[in-house]
């Protein structure tokens, strides 16, 4: 489907939006017009830049290989909306490119004459380029990206006979000359082009990425002109452009229900301000917490985030929904039904709750709570419309062309599905134990309230772990917590919470801005435990903070100086593992005025599982307004007999229990006062604050502990061989060849030992087959060739463009003749085992080292090749038996291993 801006009334556009039309969908009113192929270029009605977009929607693709998405076209079609309706871009300025259209060829084309062309050099006109769909990665060529792999975008036509992706080479390109007549270039994209981690029991959730092809086609695999160098999207050296991407740090971009996570996020921040400029960096701080009620992806914002959005304040509205019909009263008393059409806004829904302004209201006024006139809660939620029960004492009588905004989201926010795996699939729990956990889940009051059992592919999943206990699988395939099966139920709901409490934003009116106002830092304690290694790096505030294991940190919460009034502060910490800490947990009133901070008096530990955010969320309310903020992480008997009579924590615990909002409950006149919340995320690591000597050579990791790497299954391979390797590394064995031929393994090692025979050694002395002609010894000679005796275990690697845990790669020196072999740790963080000779350079200023150890690769972040630019990577070798077990979470890194690091009274779990 090719568009050039909607065409038709805006309630047509409304209806379509609603119904969650996909480009097969058949509607009775007519169609948005064809594009015209012209590149004329129409002066701008205020004769200052124009504002162009290109939006592109790809969810049905030619390729049998490629699987058919729900909801990025349709995701394309929205944000096309937003750009016309509520930010005032003239119609004819918006290509929407969606599906057939959205061939490779009818891209470059769209990109050509409906961008470059218009856009005219020295006016300032800002530039928008949008794309959902698949995305993926294909082998580097000509050598300009450090990782060794090119991005890629798949248009509806790519790797259909022979029509390749469009690398992103080919798309830096293409954004340079738009960057050659406008700085101000966006561009959006809703996809993701790693996915590193996933699960064996796909649920809801739809990944937007596809594996990269084996092997490529020859016009696919031609270098691109264009390439800069640069990792991901934004090309080096255009200092005025922003790229806004759904995910990184291999994690998927994600669907729900048709409809992209991230573009929803986007489009509530978006489709809700209209009364000041926002700029992409306040934009950014708005939307993660959003992506991350719903998502583990992590959405990335970069390049000139201090631009305002679309290079200008002038919005025309927020989306809103209208009010078309008084159903029954006169809307003047609470129990009355509103009848309400409008756009898909993000989070609307049955439970949600809207507040009602009069139809003639300005942005300004709709963004102040305080002139509400009524709260609604939505009821009924079709594809065209929804229905709203007023709720409380409208302070004015809704009425028909009244308007509604977005005040709370629905009730699916405050749910989670959860799955049990089955018997017959590996970690799976009998029958008669699944039975017995369905049962007190279902025993258990807040449980019952906020979990929906499902049999498969739930938003969490449990398993069945070591030690007779309960795993429990987040979204992400990362195991968060195991549990008791006793204690299983109370454990689960608290992730609902999370969600819920996720979801929620401010309502700042004119005084006040979400993720501004309040600046939430946090910042280490000052006595630390004998546990904590590592170094602390403070993070800006309002910023993601490394927190080292087992190290000790606090809150601080500061006001902005430009605060017109004090704030009654305190917040929750959402933690990885599923709980959920409210503080001041005493319960006390923090007062801040303006420009005055606080560290609160909780203290807090980097405790497991690592890699996983955290999330503290910090509240600001007006006096009239005290909120006993702990109690929000408590359950709904509990939260009842609190003493505060706020009408503010009355409606937040209205929010947190399903199905009791929109009943009839007669409450008092709607609650009109202001409230901000910030957050920051956290995430534990171990090993945080290596020394990086300066220069550009690989160098040693002191005081690695490879613990976190651990599966928590001891007979698995990957375990075995782990344990064998950091023995060796923890005797300090000299690096060495010699024949191998004292009478012990002790007195060879006390000789020294090399790499090739390292990585023999480790595998062989943890019981593990390492070849079939006894287990031989092999140099780094045999080991670099194809028909070598590593071949009756291994598997060969080298097509597989990301490395795993545990791969054996293989380099060689051509010119000097000799080789080297190391094992990976970690891949992202370019972490390798072995034993090592000198590594050191006397002109970069490093010391020489020897003997085995953990290394970081600095020169080549894809590991091609090892210290020296003639050591070449040869080979990549993959043990089978931890490809086998990497297929289920026995196989992968657990918990156990760090279970007591940071418990002081047992050595810190040595």
């Amino acid at each position: 489907m090719l568009m050039r801006g909607p065409q038709s009334a805006p309630s047509f556009l409304f209806t379509l939006l609603l119904s969650g039309c996909s480009s097969n969908c058949v509607s009775e009113s007519p169609g948005p017009v064809e594009a015209s192929t012209s590149s004329s270029v129409e002066p701008d009605p205020a004769g200052g830049p124009r504002r162009i977009a290109l939006v592109v929607g790809v969810s049905e693709y030619l390729s049998p290989g490629v699987s058919d998405l729900e909801g990025a076209s349709a995701d394309a079609r929205r944000f096309s909306a937003l750009l016309t309706e509520g930010w005032g871009f003239a119609e004819t300025d918006v290509l929407l490119l969606t599906d057939e259209a959205a061939t490779l060829e009818g891209f470059r084309g769209a990109f050509r004459e409906h961008l470059v062309e218009r856009t005219e050099k020295g006016r300032g006109d800002v530039v928008v380029l949008y794309f959902s769909g698949h995305g993926s990665q294909a082998a580097d060529l000509d050598e300009d990206e450090p990782d060794g792999l090119d991005e890629t975008l798949l248009m509806h036509d790519s790797r259909h006979g022979d029509t390749p992706d469009l690398l992103d080479d080919e798309l830096r390109s293409m954004i340079a000359q738009l960057y050659s007549k406008t700085e101000h270039v966006v561009v959006i994209s809703d996809s993701c082009n790693s996915a590193s981690v996933s699960r064996d029991d796909p649920g809801r959730a739809r990944p937007r990425w596809v594996a990269p092809r084996a092997r490529m086609n020859p016009v696919e695999t031609a270098p691109a002109a264009g390439g800069d160098g640069a990792e991901g999207w934004l090309p080096e050296g255009f200092p005025g452009l922003v790229a806004l991407s759904a995910a990184g740090d291999g994690t998927p971009a994600i669907e729900i229900g048709g409809r992209g996570i991230f573009t929803d996020a986007l489009l509530e921040v978006l489709s809700g301000e209209a009364a000041r400029d926002l700029s992409y960096a306040q934009l950014g701080r708005r939307a993660r917490p959003l992506v991350a009620a719903r998502s583990y992806q992590i959405p990335y914002f970069q390049g000139a985030l201090d631009q305002p959005v679309f290079g200008s304040g002038r919005v025309s509205q927020p989306w809103r929904l209208e009010v078309t019909e008084l159903l029954d009263g006169d809307g003047g008393a609470s129990g009355h039904r509103l009848r309400l059409a409008g756009p898909p806004l993000p989070g609307l829904g049955v439970g949600a709750e809207l507040r009602v302004y009069d139809g003639s209201a300005d942005a300004g006024t709709i963004a102040d709570p305080a002139e509400a006139k009524a709260l609604a809660v939505v009821t009924e939620a079709t594809g065209l419309n929804a229905v709203a029960v007023l709720e409380g004492r409208p302070r004015t009588a809704a009425r028909r062309g009244d308007v509604a905004v977005l005040a709370m989201p629905g009730e699916a926010s405050t749910k989670v599905t959860v799955s049990l795996r089955g018997p017959d699939l590996p970690g799976g729990i009998p029958d008669e134990a699944a039975e017995s956990i369905r049962t007190a889940i279902r025993g258990l009051d807040e449980s019952q309230r906020l979990i929906t059992l499902v049999d498969r592919g739930g938003d969490y999943v449990l398993l069945r772990q070591p030690r007779d206990r309960v795993g429990i699988l987040g979204p992400e395939g990362r195991l968060r917590a195991t549990v008791e099966p006793g204690r299983l139920a109370g454990r689960l709901w608290p992730f609902a919470r999370q969600q819920a409490l996720r979801s929620l934003r401010g309502e700042g009116g004119q005084a006040f801005r979400d993720h501004e106002t309040l600046s939430v830092s946090l910042v280490p304690a000052a006595k630390q435990t004998s546990c904590a290694t590592g170094k602390w790096t403070q993070a800006e505030a309002n910023r993601p903070q490394t927190i080292p294991l087992c190290h000790r940190y606090r809150v601080r919460v500061e006001l902005e100086k430009s605060s017109p009034e004090p704030l009654l502060v305190g917040g929750v910490v959402l933690s990885s593992d599923g709980s959920v800490f409210g503080f001041p947990s005493d319960g006390k009133v923090v007062r801040l005025e303006a420009g005055q901070s606080v560290v609160f008096d909780e203290l807090f530990q980097g405790q497991l599982p690592l890699g996983a955010w955290d999330e503290f969320l910090i509240f600001g309310s007006q006096e009239e307004n005290p909120i006993p903020w702990h109690l929000l992480a408590r359950d709904a008997t509990t939260r009842k007999s609190a003493d505060s009579a706020s009408p503010l924590f009355r409606r937040l615990d209205r929010y947190l229990r399903p199905a009791s909002r929109g009943v009839g409950r007669v409450v008092e006149e709607v609650e009109p006062t202001a409230w901000t919340l910030s957050s920051v995320q956290a995430r534990v690591e171990a090993n945080q604050g290596f020394d990086e000597p300066s220069g550009r050579r690989e160098y040693t990791i002191s005081n690695f502990d490879v613990r976190p790497y651990y599966p928590d299954d001891r007979t698995t391979a990957l375990y075995r061989f782990l344990v064998q390797a950091d023995r060796l590394t923890q005797k300090s064995v000299d690096y060495k060849q010699h024949p191998w031929k004292e009478g012990s393994d002790e007195a060879n090692l006390t000789r020294g030992i090399d790499c090739s025979r390292a990585v023999w050694f480790a595998f062989t002395r943890a019981g593990l087959p390492y070849n079939a002609s006894g287990d031989k010894y092999l140099p780094t000679v045999e080991m670099a060739k194809l028909e070598s005796a590593m071949a009756d275990e291994f598997e060969e690697c080298e097509e597989d463009k990301g490395l795993k845990l545990g791969d054996v790669l293989v380099y060689r020196d051509a010119q000097r003749g000799d080789g080297h072999t190391v094992v990976v740790i970690d891949p992202s963080k370019r972490i390798a085992w072995g034993s090592h000779g000198w590594d050191g350079n006397p002109r970069l200023g490093l010391e020489a080292d020897n003997g085995v150890e953990y290394q970081r690769i600095k020169v080549k972040k894809d590991w091609r090749r090892w210290d020296r630019s003639t050591m070449k990577k040869v080979r990549c070798w993959r043990y089978r038996r931890f490809s086998e077990e990497a297929k289920t979470p026995r196989g992968l890194p657990g918990l156990e291993a760090l279970r007591d690091r940071c418990n002081a009274g047992r050595s810190c779990g040595s």
